[in-house]
């Protein structure tokens, strides 16, 4: 199904801040940005993810559904041409953007989460750390791997990022789940340190 607007302009024109859709951000941190463009109804579970990826050390976007009784599919914009200003601005001084999205379940792939992305250390560094913590995971032969670079993912400082996407019966349990969300989390931030510590380690020779 095709996007109702092909960019934010078009969408702000309709739809009206706070009424039918919001921004979050938190922190302040240049090395690292948690960003779910699709967030709050839209593809649920994924502003709750990415808030428990950023905790309270990297930085945190969410562009949000938040009217009740409508189509949220309607505030998605696709991520080739995710545009909204402040999202943007966030992911152009990062140096690490991990972008968390939902998808639909396929037939017997309702847990594993799909990581896609130009990125291609930090995404084995998050692969290797969630496998490690239970959950699975795919890097190739699936239908979103991330690669345009137009992806809003892959529009940073390095001009490359990660994207994952969670299926819905996982994100709903992440949601039910605080323990769960918790682990997740923890799995990705810790792909993230060891990514940035390889690009420390870099910078200083």
């Amino acid at each position: 199904m095709p996007d109702k607007y092909k960019n934010f302009e078009q969408l702000a024109a309709v739809e009206r801040a706070g009424r039918d859709y919001r921004i979050v951000e938190a922190g302040d941190s240049a090395d690292v940005v948690v960003i779910a463009p699709h967030g709050g109804n839209i593809e649920p579970g994924t502003s709750q993810t990415a808030g428990e990826i950023a905790g309270a050390d990297f930085g945190l976007y969410c562009f949000e559904g938040v009217a009740s009784g409508r189509p949220h599919r309607d505030l998605h914009i696709t991520s080739t041409l995710f545009d909204e200003p402040r999202g943007v601005a966030r992911v152009k001084v990062s140096k690490l953007v991990v972008a968390v999205h939902g998808r639909v379940n396929e037939d017997d792939d309702d847990q594993c989460v799909w990581l896609g992305g130009l990125d291609l250390r930090l995404r084995e560094a998050i692969a290797v750390a969630l496998i490690q913590s239970g959950f699975e995971v795919k890097q190739n032969g699936h239908t979103y791997p991330a690669t345009n670079p137009m992806n809003i993912c892959n529009r940073g400082k390095r001009s490359m990022g990660v994207q994952l996407d969670l299926p819905r019966t996982l994100r709903d349990r992440l949601t039910r789940d605080d323990g769960l969300r918790a682990s997740f989390g923890s799995a990705v931030r810790e792909g993230i340190e060891r990514t940035l510590k390889l690009l420390a380690k870099r910078e200083e020779r």
